[in-house]
Parts: C-alpha cells; structure tokens; sequence
C-alpha cells in the first residue's frame, strides 16, 4: 500500500514553504538535503468505531535538521474521501505529537490512542511541521501523508497485524522507548 504524500520544503531553511511545492511518491528518489516523510506503520483498513487503531498510526522524517535544535512535530486529521474536508470532531486521542528523535536522522511520531468515533469511510492525513531555531515565522509545514482508506464500522471487526517491516519498526521503537499504547 503506498501513501499520497506531498513535500513543501527542503532542509535549506532560508526556503519559505511555498517557493518549493513537489508532489513525491512514496518511492521517490530524494537527494540526501531533502527531508524525507513516510507514513512507516499505517492504521488498519478497518476498524470498529471508538476503537484504539492498532497497530499505531507511526511517522517517520528522515533530515540531517533531526538533531540539530528544530522542533519537530505532526498533527493528524480525519478526511472525507469524497469531498476531502476534515471529518471534524470524529478523530479521537491525541491528534498532536512531538517527535521522537530514533538516530541523528530519523525522528518517529506515534499516535497510540487514536480512535473514529463514527461509522464511515476515512482516510487520515498526517501534516508534518519544523519549528526552525531562530526563525520568526513559527512553524513550517513539511510534509502532508495520507492514509489510503480506513473503513469503520459499528460492529466488531477482525483485528490486523502489521506487515513484517512495520512489526521490525515497532519493536525498534519499543526497544527505543517510544510509547506505543495509550499512558495508564
């Protein structure tokens, strides 16, 4: 399954965000100074509504700006399909994350407690931001990913398992400390 994903800016920070607008595809090649985003563990094509989605919807941004003092985080949206409006108010849990830096390059987003609190179909979309040391312009938009559809229902629905690739990384963050399930 791939992920729509849109790039607005590159690791020269003297960009603004709009003077470098590129669609990339998932498997885009990149040049080593553009940051790179992904969606690295997507949610579960179906759910059961108020349902914590498991395995957690999981970010990733590669940058060599990770470890250098740049505030990065990530904000997570529910979207109609049909008309590409936020679904307001039916995406529950903690919608904002701050990053969590893996390596000197990688920086992790989890959201261990989402859940749709309304049958329907979905996709969500992940809007990755820096806050850049010493800039004045607040946070810069970086990359938006999106989800392929997410089908919820009322009823119980058989849970999923992640890929083999996405279970690795989630044992890497684990190990890693990054908490996967919602706090106690």
């Amino acid at each position: 399954m791939s992920a729509k994903v849109t790039y607005f800016l590159s690791d020269d920070i003297s960009l603004h965000p709009h003077h470098n607008h590129s669609h990339l595809h998932h498997n885009h090649q990149t040049t080593s100074n553009m940051p790179t985003a992904n969606i690295a563990v997507r949610p579960p094509c179906r759910v059961q509504t108020r349902t914590l989605l498991v395995p957690p919807v999981v970010a990733q941004l590669n940058s060599n700006k990770c470890s250098s003092g740049t505030h990065f985080f990530t904000t997570a949206v529910l979207l109609d399909p049909s008309t590409r409006a936020v679904a307001e108010g039916l995406l529950e849990g903690t919608t904002a994350i701050t990053g969590v830096l893996l390596d000197a390059t990688t920086m992790i987003f989890a959201f261990p407690d989402l859940s749709i609190a309304a049958a329907g179909t979905y996709t969500m979309r992940l809007d990755v931001y820096g806050m850049y040391p010493n800039s004045t312009e607040g946070a810069t938009l970086i990359a938006q990913l999106e989800t392929t559809e997410i089908s919820v229902h009322d009823g119980p629905v058989p849970s999923q398992r992640p890929s083999s690739s996405e279970e690795d990384l989630l044992q890497q963050l684990r190990n890693a400390g990054v908490p996967l399930s919602p706090p106690q």
